[in-house]
């Protein structure tokens, strides 16, 4: 494992701010890597809480971020047509780029709610989204896939859900989790698999472990995000790729992940949950 060469000429990685926006904390899926969701099984969802309003809105400070992004558990709260009226709300408040959903919220509605996908993000494309996220690429490996997130979209839903999605007009991302043990075999399988999709960037996702179901793995080092980082850019030059940061030392990470190929770091500004 081999650190970029500091010493060399290379630019830092530009720091986003990003607003989140939090559609609800409860979920059905269970994912062993989340840190968001609070796990309620589906026969006990109608009881949940209700989820983000238009009212929360009201007192955000946009002019402090970049982007911002509506993200959240699978809720059978809130039908989909409600969120839609939110994003427009949304989108009348800022001008700026919004990332809504992934495909695993979307391929929840089409299954809840027997919905065609091509509505359900054309419908996100006309109430102002600019993007959809990147939710359900955190591993397209089999394996992983059963043991972390069974119950999440399949690699095949999620490639059918960003099909339609960038047919849209919707822009497209991944987002894979970064932990030890990663080869340039596993870059490049991961890779092949979005080779007919003009991401708009690949965003990485540093385990964190903490207080989820894969604490025993603890969190990935600065030195294995940079290691991912470096091996993807020598792959795929040209794609914009970023991290996703939540630790403190940005001004390092931003010298070390630039050197690497990261072309930004995208941190959180602010998060507005229910």
């Amino acid at each position: 494992m081999r650190m970029p060469d500091l010493a060399a000429e290379h630019s830092l990685a530009e720091v986003i701010p990003v607003g989140l926006l939090t559609t609800t904390r409860y979920c059905w899926a269970g994912c062993a890597f989340c840190r968001l969701a609070i796990l309620k099984p589906k026969w006990d969802l109608s009881r949940a809480p209700s989820g983000l309003g238009p009212d929360h809105l009201n007192a955000i400070d946009f002019q402090a971020v970049r982007e911002v992004r509506l993200r959240g558990g699978l809720s059978l709260a809130e039908p989909f047509d409600y969120w839609i009226h939110v994003i427009r709300g949304l989108r009348k408040a800022y001008a700026g780029p919004i990332t809504a959903f992934s495909p695993v919220e979307i391929w929840h509605y089409h299954q809840l709610e027997a919905r065609p996908i091509r509505e359900l993000v054309r419908l996100l494309r006309w109430a102002g989204a600019d993007h959809l996220g990147p939710g359900g690429s955190e591993t397209f490996d089999d394996t992983l896939r059963e043991q972390w997130s069974p119950y999440r979209v399949t690699r095949v839903e999620w490639i059918q859900v960003a099909n339609a999605a960038q047919e849209a007009n919707l822009g497209i991302s991944a987002a894979p989790i970064v932990l030890a043990g990663l080869t340039t075999g596993t870059w490049r399988d991961y890779l092949a698999l979005l080779s007919d999709f003009a991401l708009h960037h690949l965003e990485f996702k540093p385990l964190q472990s903490q207080g989820t179901r894969l604490s025993v793995m603890g969190d990935a080092s600065l030195l294995e995000v940079s290691q991912a980082v470096d091996e993807v850019h020598g792959l795929v030059p040209d794609l914009p790729l970023y991290v996703r940061w939540h630790s403190q030392d940005v001004a390092d990470a931003s010298e070390i992940l630039g050197a690497a190929g990261a072309c930004a770091l995208v941190v959180t500004q602010w998060e507005v949950s229910p």
